[in-house]
């Protein structure tokens, strides 16, 4: 195999160095020794060689960060000339960490410091963007000799910690932007060869990583599940279906490995702030998280890229403690955090579909509520394939018959509720069947019969108490033939909107797979063997 050339970049509070470190050892069980560069470290010597004055060693938001912009890129460039000129002769594999993205500590402002023309000297395979959730990245912040430090002059009020978890965002935007930028310059510098850029969320596996580097020849996959639907499980006490799902998702993950490069959203979880819905059912927000997805999952560490940050009696985040305010302007910004949170997770997620030869789609309909991220996720994609038609980028969906039936069901409940908003019907309440009905009413939807099922839409209506309003009734001088005619509309309207909506999914993918009870090990088999015949075609 050619020498690699990577170049990983990533914005302060992942623990950077020691998390490449960390892969560096995975590596070298595989039989791969990389160098590690960590350019900030040798950026502030060459500061120290070259400044001709006393400072304090390896502080170097003091040394460097603190010089004015013109020197610091000298200072930046000067570094990448000694490190190209040191390792030009060496043959084996090389990693680069840096930062794309500065924080300057006196003009108080985000800088691009890296020079391209340099970096393309060094002659990079790709370049690799780090991320964690931002709550990890704000506890690693505090440490001790951290920006966010109390003692480096770090927030000491609830409020002051919900804008060090904007700036965080804003920071973690800039540096992919860069590194993405940096990735596009350099590819135009090198005539033939693309030098792509990922994001790579470090709670992925080790392997994962490894696959990324090492086996080119394998599919990079993004796997798109339901989030939202699951949360709306937990949420709602329905802990048992929830986790079930969440269990298929992790063995996804663990099948996948080794046999592609997979990409899971849930590898970084960000939407986790809590909030009560008031009598409007609007989110009022609090200061406090619920548990992050599949926690215990992702809480094992040893198999992945991810340091956990130091937990200690000391911990000074107190915004998500007892010690966090429930101030009105403390829910402001929560409101306001979660929905800038939100626009980055979109962001995000199109990038990942981006940066992936394939789209694995797992159960988008699950529980009967369609996924909207999972839907625009896979329209994006669609977008590319039918932008760039050259490009071979294979859709795979996973959608049981179990899972559409449950849809068709739901939109049979909802177009019932539609009914009653809009006084032609009554009832107490929200309108849902049964465990019972469900399972009698699905017997007619493969293949669907709807006079069967308008049938017994209306019977489960009349025994619930559903009542035709008095004066719809009275439109017509036949109440019992206008009470039929708006259960026919009713099982219509839900068949509608349930093909309507497959069809949404039908029309984007290369390959849908629907038998019921396909268990993961053969999911994964079933979509390889599609990914590599699309792609040898393509």
């Amino acid at each position: 195999m050619a020498r690699r050339r990577i170049i990983f970049t990533g914005q302060s509070g992942q623990y950077q160095f020691e998390t490449i470190s960390k892969f560096i050892k995975y590596c070298e069980k595989k039989s791969m020794s990389p160098k590690l560069i960590d350019f900030e470290k040798e950026m502030d010597r060459f500061h120290d060689v070259t400044s001709g004055q006393l400072v304090e060693p390896g502080d170097f938001r003091t040394n460097v960060l603190r010089l004015p912009v013109p020197i610091l890129r000298e200072c930046w460039s000067g570094t990448m000339k000694k490190i190209l000129t040191k390792w030009k002769d060496y043959d084996g594999d090389i990693f680069l960490k840096l930062h794309s993205c500065f924080y300057h500590q006196l003009t108080v402002e985000y800088l691009c410091a890296p020079n391209i023309s340099l970096l393309s000297k060094f002659g990079p395979d790709m370049i690799i963007t780090l991320t964690d959730d931002v709550y990890d990245v704000h506890q690693r912040l505090k440490e001790t000799h951290q920006i966010f430090n109390r003692a480096e002059a770090g927030a000491d009020t609830s409020v002051g910690e919900v804008l060090e978890l904007f700036r965080i965002l804003d920071w973690r935007s800039n540096e992919t932007m860069i590194a993405r930028y940096i990735a596009s310059e350099l590819s135009g510098l090198h005539e033939g060869k693309a030098i792509p850029h990922f994001i790579f969320a470090v709670k992925h596996y080790l392997q994962t990583l490894f696959d990324l580097v090492y086996r080119p020849e394998l599919p990079k996959v993004y796997i798109s599940h339901p989030i939202s639907e699951i949360r709306r499980l937990k949420r709602e006490g329905e802990d048992s279906r929830a986790d079930q799902m969440i269990s298929s998702i992790e063995e996804l993950e663990k099948f996948s490995s080794g046999t592609m490069v997979g990409f899971l959203p849930t590898t970084t979880d960000e939407l986790r702030i809590d909030y009560d819905l008031d009598e409007k059912k609007e989110q009022i927000f609090k200061p406090s998280l619920t548990e992050r997805w599949a926690a215990k999952h992702y809480a094992e560490s040893e198999n992945r890229l991810h340091i956990p940050p130091i937990e200690s009696e000391n911990d000074q985040v107190k915004l998500w403690r007892d010690e966090g305010d429930s101030s009105d302007e403390t829910k402001t910004l929560l409101r306001e955090l979660a929905d800038r949170i939100g626009k980055q997770i979109t962001t995000r997620d199109y990038k990942l579909v981006e940066q992936s030869d394939c789209l694995l789609v797992f159960r988008p309909c699950f529980n009967g509520n369609p996924s909207q991220g999972v839907l625009n996720e896979i329209e994006y994609h669609a977008k590319l394939v039918e932008r760039y038609r050259r490009l071979s980028k294979p859709c795979f969906v996973y959608n049981p018959i179990e899972d559409q039936k449950d849809l068709f069901i739901r939109y049979l409940e909802s177009t019932i509720d539609e009914s009653i908003n809009t006084r032609r019907l009554e009832f107490d309440g929200k309108f849902s069947f049964d465990d019972n009905q469900r399972s009698r009413l699905k017997g007619y939807l493969d293949p669907v019969n709807l006079d069967r099922v308008r049938g017994l839409v209306r019977e489960y209506c009349r025994d619930k108490g559903v009542r035709s309003v008095a004066r719809f009734k009275a439109m017509s001088p036949d109440p019992a033939a206008l009470t039929q005619d708006l259960y026919v509309e009713i099982v219509k309207n839900a068949n509608e909107k349930w093909l309507t909506t497959l069809g949404m999914y039908r029309n984007q993918f290369t390959y849908i797979l629907q038998k019921d009870g396909v268990s993961v090990e053969e999911l994964i088999n079933t979509a390889l063997d599609r990914f590599a015949s699309d792609l040898n075609r393509g």
